[in-house]
């Protein structure tokens, strides 16, 4: 199954999928049917849906059991505002991998986005997504992002703080200060379209291709080389090729056809 996608429910690959099979999960799913993905509602007919438009908690349990112990699922996932209000379906698919699945919130990226449209008059604008990363047990692999300190090689000198048991101890004088240091788990990523998509690929079949760039620091930050990397809902491919273009193994499953056509064409894979 390596190294493949599939034109089918994701639930038949996993189906297929022996336990423990999957180093990184890396997906979006079409969330709150915020867009119309070739099926027979529209975005203004599924205003009355209360979350879920595809089956949650089977997907849920399926991607626990073919992740590996130590694995991490990438779960990129927002609330459509019904009615006035934010539906918090993503906090309650958050909840459920956590409660049902027994999966760990090891972390919550906040990806702030570029050029964010739907302006607002009774809010403020929208300008970020939830990526959560949920992993089963403590995780194999992290790879942190690094940045340049703004401070670096200056000499920190702090003063006394309260430690977790509410105590106060002593700063840490005299530091100096590294050159790089761990990103902050707040990511600014322009949502447009991927450039490398261009070129003779007709990519506007597909309403919400997911940002490469975010998927890219996902897959490094949370595997390896020749691990396993899957995405139940690959839309347009992004993460199989990204995980491809970064040495790692894929596998890819998408139920509708033409998204599933133009995958094909930008992998070039028969």
């Amino acid at each position: 199954m390596i190294n493949k996608i599939y034109n089918e429910d994701c639930l038949l690959t996993m189906e297929r999928m022996e336990d423990g099979v999957c180093d990184l999960i890396v997906t979006s799913p079409p969330y709150d049917a915020m867009r119309k993905y070739g099926g027979d509602k529209t975005y203004h007919q599924r205003l009355n849906d209360t979350g879920y438009s595809f089956e949650f908690e089977k997907i849920a349990k399926e991607l626990t059991r073919v992740l590996k112990p130590g694995g991490v699922i990438f779960w990129n996932v927002a609330d459509q505002t019904v009615k006035g209000s934010r539906t918090g379906n993503s906090m309650r698919q958050a909840l459920y991998f956590m409660e049902e699945c027994g999966l760990n919130l090891h972390d919550h990226i906040i990806w702030q986005k570029t050029g964010t449209p739907f302006p607002s008059n009774v809010r403020y604008r929208n300008v970020w997504e939830n990526c959560f990363v949920f992993s089963k047990g403590k995780p194999n692999v992290f790879n942190p992002i690094q940045i340049k300190n703004k401070t670096a090689g200056a000499v920190r000198y702090s003063r006394r703080f309260r430690n977790h048991n509410g105590e106060f101890v002593d700063g840490m004088n005299g530091v100096k200060i590294n050159e790089v240091r761990n990103d902050d788990n707040v990511w600014l990523i322009s949502n447009g379209a991927n450039k490398s998509y261009k070129g003779n690929l007709d990519i506007s079949e597909h309403p919400a291709i997911m940002v490469e760039e975010l998927v890219r620091r996902a897959i490094t930050s949370y595997s390896n080389e020749n691990m396993v990397v899957y995405d139940p809902f690959l839309g347009a491919s992004t993460t199989t090729r990204v995980a491809r273009d970064n040495n790692r193994q894929w596998i890819g499953s998408e139920i509708h056809t033409p998204y599933y056509e133009l995958s094909k064409q930008i992998m070039n894979i028969e």
